[in-house]
């Protein structure tokens, strides 16, 4: 039998305070301090001890030590309990107490646990019954530095009138090590039942259940464990007041309600409390290999450093061979099904990302986890349909190293480098979640664009599936092109310098939202086959809409496009060969008219077509359609009308008889034109007698033309 100690620092005696009857104890006092030394400790058979048993990664070690005392005092007290048996380091400890006081006693129970090795103890519940004055307490410290048996464990209360205290400590391995408390529920009553009631649902399935039952009576009476539930070892006290702790574990794998419970024998006052603490995750070994290409699996490189994150932390490197592989293995909680990692070159002389989330229940080897140069290349794993943004960040986490080639801001991926290439492997399916803005892309499984805009500042490859939803694609790039066959919902290249936007050959781009094309003016956005004199499609679908001019256009078939959206005939744009329905036939309406200016009579007030008179002619010259017309001549003979009309050759300035205005001539403002034949687009009887002549006119549709002269009649 050993000896159980029980201290207290002395801050005021009551004179008149009885001494309580009955308490089994010795005491030596000074003037300051008390101690209090027990001398019978009362005892379970042997038989009741439990056993060590695992569920699963939790197991019960051994019982610590004990503590019981009997006594009556007010001040502040230390309660010891000394450690019988010594704790392996990582482990847990857990401890129950129990310490009951008159009924005036205030509600304050013990405010810390802490014991000789300075581990972190947290007082997990404690309940107070003001009508016994009983307090019931579980404490406890886990991923704990080991105890000897020269180290103690205290368990301390600042104010307290108490008759008797006792409490048990126990080791427990396989307990998470960090923030291991989940659930906790308390009751009281008088009963044969005690029960502390239903905890919330625990959030793991394994976890450890802790059960203290302080009962107001001698440690002698019965005590029968809840269902399911092994008696720990119980402590207590007898005396004028009476006092036991019993304890009570059990191990769980199924989430849910739980409750700590027993039968008392006789029927006992009674605290009843719980704490449910989580199992730490069990590992498995995943390995992960692959190879280091410079290029789309074509050309391995050698000697270059791969490093493992799994949710954002370092889980090892691995330095390629001369076959350009790699090969890392790393533990992860055993039947995780949602494991965000990534692998990618450090500090190389190239850089390259490989993306993905996989579920270890499905997998725990993956062989071809390959590496490309420039490339950040998103996949998923057994499990899993598709990898989102949320996802890519969580494999990277806030780990801080830009040879990761991306970052994701909010639900935002972008990606990092000016030439990278956003890969989606065949088989492999992306759905982003948020928005997307990388380099290239190249779609070689199935991309799913949902309402998210896309900004690809280089090429756009699709190889298999896009699966458009109500996404934007924006290409802000110079020298962009289109490979393969995709079907968008807003497409857009808005550009204000001249720039070509390439379409692979034989390649079909259906717009079902909006397609915004544009130039700008004369700067024009040109649109180009990859293949010259080859075609690629351009269908517009019913109900879409268009924003297009100002493009130079060559190669194309747009005959796919629903019919009420043909011809497309985009304005202010040109129309560079092999074309179809693109920019149909323009429709020229000619109105010649005249207006007398003068007469030698009336001068310009009301002027009268009479000899001498000068007469303005003004033809003016219309597009009607909505296709471009292009290098139109306007002529006008008036040779058949010389012998009554003289053409004015100094009609608007000297040697300039001829006036026009067209939107592609001189900005579109007015342009007075010589009679000779020089680099101006008209002139008078020179490319054809007593003809006035002006070229070069281009109208788009609904544009317009005038040319003016004058004449004197005779």
């Amino acid at each position: 039998m050993t000896d159980n100690n029980f201290h207290i620092t002395r801050q005021s005696v009551i004179d008149d305070q009885p001494v309580l009857p009955d308490c089994n104890i010795e005491s030596q006092a000074t003037e300051k301090n008390f101690r209090f030394v027990m001398l019978t400790v009362v005892l379970l058979a042997i038989m009741l001890m439990p056993t060590s048993e695992a569920n699963g990664a939790v197991l019960y070690v051994q019982k610590v030590g004990e503590f019981s005392a009997g006594y009556s005092m007010f001040g502040v007290g230390d309660f010891v309990v000394p450690v019988l048996n010594g704790v392996s380091a990582g482990n847990s400890i857990i401890v129950t107490f129990v310490w009951r006081a008159p009924s005036f006693t205030l509600s304050s129970g013990p405010d810390k646990c802490e014991d000789t090795q300075a581990n972190s103890y947290a007082i997990d519940i404690t309940l107070y019954d003001s009508s016994t004055g009983m307090h019931t307490t579980i404490c406890s410290a886990h991923n704990v530095t080991p105890l000897s048996t020269s180290d103690t464990i205290t368990l301390s209360s600042s104010v307290i009138v108490a008759s008797g205290a006792a409490a048990t400590a126990h080791e427990f391995s396989g307990l998470a090590s960090s923030s291991p408390l989940d659930q906790t529920a308390s009751a009281s009553g008088s009963s044969t039942t005690p029960s502390s009631g239903n905890t919330a649902v625990t959030t793991q399935a394994d976890e450890l259940l802790i059960g203290a039952i302080g009962v107001g009576g001698p440690p002698t009476d019965g005590f029968t464990p809840g269902g399911g539930y092994t008696a720990l070892t119980s402590a207590g006290f007898s005396g004028g007041f009476e006092g036991t702790i019993r304890p009570e574990y059990k191990i769980i794998s199924v989430a849910g309600n739980y409750q700590a419970d027993g039968v008392l024998n006789p029927s006992r006052s009674w605290g009843a409390a719980i704490a449910t603490y989580k199992a730490a995750a069990s590992t498995t070994n995943i390995t992960l290999s692959g190879t280091l290409y410079s290029d789309e699996g074509i050309t391995p490189l050698a000697g270059q450093t791969v490093r493992l994150l799994v949710d954002g932390a370092s889980a090892g490197t691995a330095t390629t061979d001369a076959s350009g592989n790699y090969a890392i293995t790393a533990a992860v909680a055993a039947g995780d099904q949602y494991i965000p990692l990534l692998v990618y070159v450090d500090d190389g002389p190239v850089v390259g990302t490989t993306v993905m989330v996989l579920d270890s229940t499905f997998l725990t080897a993956i062989g071809d986890l390959d590496i490309y140069a420039d490339h950040l290349v998103v996949r998923r794993e057994g499990g899993y349909t598709a990898i989102s943004n949320g996802d890519i960040s969580y494999a990277d986490g806030n780990y801080a190293d830009t040879d990761i080639l991306y970052y994701v801001p909010g639900s935002d991926l972008t990606v990092r480098g000016t030439n990278t290439e956003l890969y989606i492997p065949n088989g492999h399916s992306y759905t982003p979640g948020g928005n997307v803005t990388t380099a290239h892309i190249r779609i070689e499984g199935t991309l799913t664009g949902g309402n998210n805009t896309f900004t690809v500042s280089g090429d756009w490859t699709n190889s298999d599936v896009f699966v458009p939803g109500t996404s934007t694609v924006i290409l802000d790039g110079a020298g962009q092109t289109l490979n393969g066959t995709t079907t968008f919902y807003n497409l857009t290249k808005t550009v204000t310098s001249a720039d070509t936007l390439i379409f692979s050959a034989g390649s079909t781009q259906t717009v079902t939202g909006s397609a915004t094309l544009q130039g700008s003016s004369s700067q024009l956005l040109s649109l180009r086959s990859g293949t010259p004199g080859t075609r690629w499609n351009f269908n517009l679908a019913s109900g879409a809409t268009r924003a297009i001019s100002h493009v130079d256009v060559q190669d194309s078939d747009a005959s796919g496009s629903d019919a009420g959206l043909l011809e497309i005939n985009p304005a202010f744009s040109t129309d560079s060969g092999n074309n179809v329905s693109w920019f149909g036939n323009a429709n020229i309406t000619v109105v010649k008219s005249s207006t007398v200016i003068s007469d030698p009579v009336n001068g310009t007030v009301n002027p009268k077509r009479i000899p001498g008179a000068v007469v303005e002619y003004s033809i003016l010259v219309s597009n009607t359609s909505g296709a471009q017309a292009t290098n139109l001549t306007v002529t006008d003979d008036l040779g058949a009308e010389s012998a009554s009309l003289n053409f004015e050759t100094n009609g608007y300035a000297a040697g300039k008889g001829v006036r026009v205005i067209a939107p592609n001539i001189n900005g579109g403002v007015v342009l007075d034109l010589t009679n000779a034949a020089d680099a101006d687009q008209g002139d008078y009887g020179v490319t054809a007698a007593d003809t006035v002549t002006v070229g070069g006119i281009v109208l788009d549709g609904g544009e317009q033309a005038e040319i003016r002269f004058r004449v004197t009649v005779r």
